[in-house]
């Protein structure tokens, strides 16, 4: 047995554990599946109501940033409310000292890393990277950030078979494509409004691909859900 001693009044309390305490169960990681225009993809994902990353940003935003108009927030709090547990969960794996893969993959046509939130640390990070080099072969993936900092600041460059998309943080204005990424994603307020050259989301992930394969567009336009 261990033993600890605790306070009551002025009397301290001895306590005691059994040796034999069985440690609480290691999380396992959460697959969400995904729907709309990204039916038939799964994604392992933070939650952005929870990631502290999100959190900064959504508090610094202003109108004219993707972040105002937050998709993920809106359905977290909302339809999707009972997946932001499994979604925070997933975050404190990425931070776990040893990091294990998942035990089991679902079929898939492809994998987005990161659909309802962002990673917050260079420890994050280095567990997605690792993530994606332990996904089955064959399967595309691809990860959408707004993190640039950290991208460009880690000391590992991202695996070559993982698609590392920046989104760009201001609507209808395209990023410059950074270092260590394979395009930029940028939301206009209409289809018109996309410019010449860039690739327009065709709203079926699955069938498209395009973001996801290393042959894929670099410029890639969507237009903004209302």
């Amino acid at each position: 047995m261990s033993s600890s001693i605790g306070q009551f009044g002025s009397h301290p309390v001895l306590r005691y554990a059994p040796r034999d305490a069985v440690p609480p169960p290691p999380l396992e990681w959460h697959f969400s599946r995904l729907g709309g225009k990204l039916s038939g993809l799964y994604s392992i994902t933070t939650s952005c109501i929870d990631a502290p990353f999100c959190r900064a940003q959504r508090l610094a935003a202003v109108d004219d940033d993707v972040c105002s108009r937050c998709y993920a927030a809106s359905a977290l709090l909302t339809y999707r409310a009972n997946a932001r547990e499994s979604m925070e969960r997933n975050r404190r794996k990425l931070n776990e000292a040893q990091f294990e893969p998942p035990k089991k993959w679902p079929s898939m046509t492809a994998l987005r890393l990161l659909s309802h939130g962002d990673f917050s640390s260079a420890r994050e990070l280095k567990a997605l990277y690792r993530l994606a080099q332990s996904a089955p072969p064959g399967l595309p993936i691809a990860m959408w950030t707004k993190n640039l900092s950290a991208v460009r600041d880690y000391c590992d460059p991202p695996p070559k078979r993982l698609e590392m998309i920046y989104s760009s943080p201001k609507i209808g204005v395209e990023a410059a494509l950074p270092f260590r990424f394979s395009r930029t994603f940028t939301v206009y307020t209409a289809a018109d409004a996309i410019p010449e050259g860039v690739f327009r989301c065709r709203d079926r992930c699955a069938e498209c691909l395009e973001c996801y394969l290393p042959s894929g567009a670099k410029r890639v336009g969507v237009v903004l859900h209302r």
